[in-house]
C-alpha cells in the first residue's frame, strides 16, 4: 500500500484543529498502560456510542522540548477502545448527556435500541414526521435520504416507515 503524503502549512495546521474542536465532542483519556494521552472523539451512529476521532500524541504538554513519547504499534495494541467507549457510555458527564442529546436533536427520533417489546409508538410518530419530510424535498429518493439522515440501514428506514404505515401514522 502507498500513501500519498502531504505536509502542513502553519495555516493549514491552525485550520485543522479549528474544525477538529468545533465539529467534534472531544475527550481527554489516559491510562497506565499507555506512555502517552489520547484525545477521543465521540459521536453516535446507529443509536450507539462510537469513536469518531482519535489522537495520539507523543508530545506531553508542559514536558520539556524533545521528551516526546513514541507512539509505536505495540502501545496502540494496548488501547482498548471499546472498553473506553463502554466507560465513557456509563458515565453521566454533561458533555455526553450533550453528545447523545445533539444525536437525538439532529433527527427528532431518539437514538437508542428497541426494547422487548419494540419501539414505542412516539418512535413511529416522529419517524412518520420524518418520512414526510424526506418526501416532499426529495420524492423517489426519500428513502435513501432519510437512511443517510438517520444514519440507519435504508432496509430498516423501509420497514419503520411500513409499520408507520400500518399504525396509520403515515
Amino acid at each position: 500500500m502507498t500513501y500519498r503524503l502531504s505536509w502542513l502549512e502553519p495555516g493549514q495546521q491552525e485550520l485543522l484543529f479549528r474544525t477538529l474542536a468545533a465539529e467534534h465532542n472531544w475527550l481527554a483519556a489516559s491510562h497506565p498502560d499507555l506512555p502517552y494521552p489520547l484525545l477521543v472523539a465521540v459521536g453516535t451512529a446507529h443509536g450507539r456510542l462510537v469513536c469518531t476521532g482519535l489522537l495520539a500524541t507523543g508530545l506531553v504538554i508542559g514536558a520539556e522540548k524533545g521528551d516526546a513519547v513514541a507512539v509505536t504499534l505495540r502501545s496502540l495494541q494496548r488501547l482498548r477502545l471499546s472498553e473506553l467507549l463502554s466507560q465513557v457510555a456509563g458515565g453521566d458527564e454533561p458533555m455526553l448527556r450533550r453528545v447523545l442529546r445533539l444525536a437525538d436533536d439532529a433527527t427528532g427520533i431518539p437514538r437508542r435500541r428497541p426494547g422487548p417489546k419494540g419501539y414505542p409508538p412516539e418512535h413511529f410518530q416522529a419517524v412518520a414526521t420524518a418520512y414526510r419530510t424526506t418526501r416532499e424535498e426529495y420524492g423517489r429518493g426519500w428513502a435513501r435520504a432519510l437512511a443517510r439522515e438517520l444514519e440507519t440501514p435504508e432496509v430498516t428506514v423501509r420497514r419503520w416507515v411500513a409499520k408507520a404505515r400500518d399504525m396509520g401514522l403515515v
